[in-house]
């Protein structure tokens, strides 16, 4: 078997890494693809890429401090970390019925990073129904489990 020169081993190097990276770009972009979809007609309150610096929530406002969460008022760490994740990853079905014109929209605003202007989200109740207007102006319906997650 021949040897192969310094020219040659660093030919074959060059042709392996390239193709490690070629594999590596076909590998993001088949993740990226199936990200989009929608997982049926469920949608997220947030952009999925967001990281939440503040949630001003009608009872209650959390705000980044360094790595930790603070809020007023005081809950625990744990808890403050519960309702973050929930925010950043709840998926919620559309709403099809209409939003009864008497129903007062309470507004909660969420600064993420990389955003000068606050997210603004709408919550409206109606007898012993919520919905909510994400991001993308899409009306979700909130059952009571996930009411009391993201708004405790």
């Amino acid at each position: 078997m021949p040897r192969l020169s310094r020219r040659a081993w660093n030919n074959v190097i060059i042709f392996a890494v390239g193709g490690m990276i070629l594999i590596f770009q076909l590998m993001e972009y088949r993740q990226s693809e199936s990200e989009e979809l929608p997982q049926s007609n469920y949608y997220s309150l947030l952009p999925s890429e967001a990281t939440i610096l503040q949630l001003n929530l009608p009872q209650l406002r959390i705000e980044r401090a360094g790595v930790d969460w603070k809020s007023e008022p005081q809950l625990e760490p744990n808890k403050l970390v519960q309702i973050i994740d929930a925010w950043m990853h709840i998926q919620l079905p559309v709403w099809n019925g209409s939003i009864n014109g008497s129903s007062q929209a309470t507004k909660v605003q969420i600064y993420i990073a990389g955003s000068r202007e606050p997210i603004q989200l709408s919550l409206f109740q109606s007898e012993d129904r919520y919905v909510i207007r994400n991001w993308q102006g899409q009306i979700l319906e909130l059952d009571l489990d996930s009411y009391h997650t993201l708004f405790q």
